[in-house]
């Protein structure tokens, strides 16, 4: 593919993108994949400043709070005053407002994009619906050990994980959960 057919590629997908200013829309895969080719190589930057401090979770939002923590383990103290100005600075630099970012067991950084519920059935307003929750994020490093993502993967298992690639490093990887409120939780 020629650098041309590239950049008009690129452009058209950045087009159809997602509205950083609306908080009601829910991006699509696809949108989500021209985000990523606009902002991989930032992604990137912060993750290799990242990975010069002890750090392994993140959580910025510009004019707000700034937490970080060692480790992945559910007892893992979060530092409510890191010393991380200059992932700070170069995140502003770059023009976002806020990351959530991980390591996870396998050693890849995942960047958080959003949640998605899906009403299966029931009545929200009586709080009887039944609903899938989709956590979606960029993941990079190694390929996930997980299925490609398909509707079939997600639409039959309760609970699951699966991955999108979307170029050598970077994937697009869901987790979803079920939730049924007729079913006593214990």
């Amino acid at each position: 593919m020629s650098i041309i057919h590239t950049i008009i590629i690129t452009f058209t997908l950045l087009a159809i993108s997602f509205d950083s200013n609306s908080s009601d829309k829910v991006p699509t895969d696809a949108e989500l994949k021209a985000h990523l080719l606009s902002k991989s190589s930032d992604f990137e930057t912060l993750i290799s400043i990242l990975n010069k401090t002890e750090y392994s979770n993140v959580l910025w939002i510009e004019n707000g709070p700034l937490n970080a923590r060692v480790g992945n383990n559910k007892n893992a103290v979060w530092d409510k005053s890191p010393n991380l100005d200059g992932f700070v600075n170069k995140a502003i630099e770059l023009g976002l407002k806020s990351l959530f970012l991980g390591v996870d067991d396998f050693g890849n950084w995942k960047i958080s994009t959003g949640t998605e519920v899906i009403f299966l059935n029931g009545d929200p307003s009586r709080g009887t619906a039944v609903t899938k929750t989709v956590k979606k994020s960029y993941w990079y490093g190694a390929q996930p050990k997980y299925s490609i993502c398909t509707p079939q993967i997600i639409g039959g298992a309760v609970t699951g994980a699966c991955y999108t690639p979307l170029s050598t490093n970077w994937f697009l990887f869901k987790y979803w959960y079920t939730h049924d409120p007729t079913i006593e939780q214990t």
